[in-house]
């Protein structure tokens, strides 16, 4: 049985959700700085990635993400929470964090596999399915269409070939569109070939 993530709770509570708040406790009770640490866990909420990760921490923001997309199992999602929160750890320690010895210390001591990176099949498969899907273009003037060619190209531009019509991005329905909700200018077509605007 595949595993998703918890979402919309904080690193405290996603703790207590992989049976792991005891450990991390008491991890945080060995820092200097450790009422810090018991207050930006109950408030900082761990977040959802669509990266090509299977989580990070974020120096700056002391944020944890976890992916969105399905895990082999939930101990092997389990182990990637615990993997950032080594990383919290040793960020609170040493104000910055790597794979060195240093993290595979706090690693060791929380029970998660003091490793870079791991395998979950799983997870590459869903991921892979979910970063096929190649976003069309129109040009609202002579209704040309092309396939996205470049990660950064939302939308939004004009059409060089015209040089009048607006570029918008082409989903089939509001739910492939908010997919893309970092994109700007969603529109479907329609069966006659109208395109219109989406309302996400």
């Amino acid at each position: 049985m595949h595993f998703i993530n918890p979402t919309d709770l904080t690193i405290a509570q996603t703790a207590e959700h992989f049976g792991c708040e005891d450990i991390l406790l008491d991890a945080i009770t060995m820092l200097r700085n450790q009422d810090a640490c018991f207050e930006h866990i109950n408030a900082s909420k761990v977040k959802a990635t669509k990266r090509k990760l299977l989580g990070f921490f974020k120096f700056k923001s002391r944020e944890i993400s976890l992916t969105c997309h399905p895990r082999q199992s939930e101990g092997e999602a389990r182990n990637t929470f615990l993997h950032e929160c080594a990383h919290m750890l040793d960020f609170y320690t040493r104000s910055t964090s790597d794979h060195s010895e240093h993290w595979r210390r706090w690693a060791r001591f929380l029970g998660c596999t003091p490793r870079s990176t791991t395998v979950d099949q799983v997870w590459m498969d869903a991921y892979h399915k979910a970063n096929k899907l190649r976003v069309t273009m129109a040009c609202l003037a002579c209704g040309q269409t092309w396939e996205r060619q470049r990660r950064r190209d939302f939308g939004g531009g004009t059409h060089n070939g015209c040089r009048e019509g607006q570029v918008v991005n082409v989903f089939a329905n509001a739910t492939e569109a908010r997919k893309f909700s970092h994109y700007r200018n969603h529109f479907s077509r329609s069966k006659t070939g109208i395109l219109r605007p989406i309302a996400l």
